[in-house]
């Protein structure tokens, strides 16, 4: 996939009232990949989607979303703060790992836009396709949280990986 016919595929999405319970939808149905929460709680969930530092890409035509929290306004930020953004993706469409060139053209774009120089990921560790998924996109792994999260009574490890710009460059099947 070229890289114009890979931001073709995406847009900055800001959901609405119509459009936020279809949203909810797709969450909800993957609660197993949220163990946060997130997709527990739809007030949590309609907070953190319309906060301010939050902003959404639809992937497609509504076959996915990646999703940026704590983003930094580049007005307010101290000169010594290391602008960086939680990254999420959520993708129910098929063929989620042709999806990566898409996810990294939105990385890029995020990046840019918002000045940042990195975005971190943190994927509970038993779900080793987000992970590969990540690291396709162009994310390094950076180490592991012990005992994280708390899934139905376990304490679960999550991954934690970083993407610079420089790491988002090419296709990266690693």
């Amino acid at each position: 996939m070229s890289a114009t016919a890979a931001v073709a595929e995406y847009r900055i999405w800001h959901p609405t009232p119509e459009t936020m319970p279809l949203l909810w939808e797709q969450f909800a149905k993957r609660r197993h990949l949220y163990p946060n929460g997130l997709a527990v709680d739809v007030a949590a969930f309609v907070d953190l989607m319309t906060a301010p530092d939050t902003v959404i890409y639809e992937m497609g035509d509504f076959e996915g979303v990646a999703y940026f929290t704590g983003v930094p306004d580049r007005a307010d930020r101290p000169a010594f703060a290391e602008p960086s953004a939680m990254s999420h993706v959520l993708i129910w469409g098929t063929d989620y790992l042709k999806r990566a060139d898409v996810a990294r053209a939105i990385a890029r774009d995020v990046m840019g836009r918002w000045q940042l120089r990195r975005l971190l990921t943190e994927i509970p560790a038993f779900n080793k396709m987000a992970v590969a998924f990540a690291k396709r996109v162009g994310f390094k792994e950076v180490g592991i949280l012990r005992a994280r999260h708390n899934i139905a009574g376990a304490w679960e490890a999550s991954v934690v990986l970083d993407a610079l710009a420089s790491d988002l460059k090419e296709a990266s099947h690693g």
